[in-house]
């Protein structure tokens, strides 16, 4: 799978995805630091990632509308590296094959749902 880390999502959770067989990026690795949330979501939507973010209203904002998959990190960042470990599994089998699904992960468990258009 493809994963796009929004510039709040420390770089730690990066190494998590790569070392799980993924491919994963950040925001500054390709310059788009100062992209706006609508854009960062194009851009993952072309890159054909899934974009994981800790923005909490950028996450409201896309849930009926987005352009792609959205991991929602519901954790403090410091934790978020361990949060992404644990469930990560889990996020990649509710991920798996959908289009436009929205994940919120916390520290005990995950939602998923598809977006409602």
């Amino acid at each position: 799978m493809r994963f796009y880390l929004d510039n709040d999502v420390p770089v730690a959770c990066r190494a998590v995805l790569i070392n799980a067989g993924h491919k994963a990026w950040t925001t500054s690795e390709v310059g788009r630091s100062d992209a706006t949330d609508e854009d960062q979501a194009l851009y993952a939507d072309l890159m054909d990632a899934i974009l994981v973010t800790h923005d909490r209203g950028f996450f409201r904002r896309q849930r009926n509308h987005t352009v792609c998959s959205i991991v929602l990190l519901r954790c403090d960042k410091f934790d978020a590296k361990d949060v992404l470990a644990k469930h990560l599994n889990e996020i990649v089998a509710n991920l798996q094959g959908q289009k436009h699904r929205l994940v919120r992960v916390r520290y005990d468990d995950i939602q998923s749902y598809a977006a409602s258009w």
